[in-house]
């Protein structure tokens, strides 16, 4: 069958695309890295590393990381850098750990103080989103560098932590809030929720909304964006503030995963706590003010 006067046939060698080895390593360099990685240590623990529950340890305790990370990539787009996050995780921990404490029980911050588990969730992210909406003020109307403005509040969020704290752990919380940390929901770990929550929600803003196409034109090409008529400050100061709000979330569930079972809102008189071992607690059992972003020691 011949074909029509005037056309073109493509020849089939043409039609098929030839597989672009470098193109697809640069598009999937990093998952390729990370199966190497795996298969490295699943090689070097003959083959612990696989096992479920090793597996569940280590996505829970990089959860509170990755929902950093969701933030920063905002950041990141916008040609941007938040230094501040780990000080601003240590600040809303302290905060909201404080008022979550035992009323009743030993070294509490706030004795007698008795508060739904919701309240110091809802102080410790609106600690966390303050100083983001700082940043963004700083980066937005003073025009000064995300680095230098991220590195100034990064001292200054470590010392108001420290200063809130007067430098002593806090300890002994509540179980309700510990449960943020510890606690699971259909067989799968709170903080995995809390991830996969913020990253449902940080895909429906990038991809569904005006603000998310607004962070991609100012990545793109921040003059154009401005000509456009896009509000620049508006946005970067919503990004910065959305750093906040998800580090101060880190924050909280990073602290109620390191925090020990405790009895929930006990009188003192009912329960005798044991003493440490010690005269220095371990680390896994406090948020310290000076050493930034808590964690838990394993």
């Amino acid at each position: 069958m011949s074909a029509p006067p005037g056309s073109q046939i493509t020849p089939p060698d043409e039609r098929r695309q030839k597989f672009d080895a470098a193109a697809f390593a640069k598009k999937y360099l990093i998952f390729l890295i990370l199966l190497a990685f795996v298969a490295l240590l699943s090689v070097m623990t003959k083959g612990t590393f696989l096992q479920v529950e090793n597996l569940n340890n280590v996505v829970v305790q990089s959860a509170p990381i990755g929902i950093i990370a969701l933030g920063m990539m905002l950041a990141i787009i916008t040609k941007g850098i938040d230094l501040s996050v780990g000080a601003t995780v240590a600040l809303a921990a302290v905060v909201a750990s404080s008022l979550a404490q035992i009323s009743n029980g030993i070294g509490a911050m706030y004795p007698g103080l008795v508060l739904p588990v919701i309240v110091p969730v809802l102080v410790g992210l609106v600690v966390g989103a303050m100083v983001g909406f700082v940043n963004g003020f700083l980066v937005a109307k003073f025009h000064i560098a995300p680095f230098i403005a991220t590195l100034g509040m990064m001292t200054a969020a470590r010392g108001l932590a420290l200063i809130y704290t007067d430098g002593r752990p806090v300890s002994r919380l509540a179980s309700g809030f510990n449960y943020l940390g510890q606690g699971s929901l259909l067989s799968i770990p709170v903080p995995i929720w809390l991830f996969a929550i913020c990253a449902a929600i940080t895909y429906v803003i990038l991809r569904r909304t005006r603000f998310g196409r607004h962070v991609y034109a100012i990545g793109g090409n921040e003059q154009a964006a401005r000509v456009s008529g896009i509000n620049i400050s508006r946005v970067q100061i919503g990004i910065y503030t959305l750093i906040g709000l998800l580090a101060g979330l880190a924050g909280i569930s990073s602290r109620a995963a390191s925090a020990p079972a405790t009895r929930s809102w006990a009188p003192a008189s009912s329960w005798t706590p044991s003493p440490p071992p010690s005269s220095v607690a371990p680390a896994s059992t406090v948020v310290s003010a000076q050493c930034g972003a808590p964690s838990s020691v394993r």
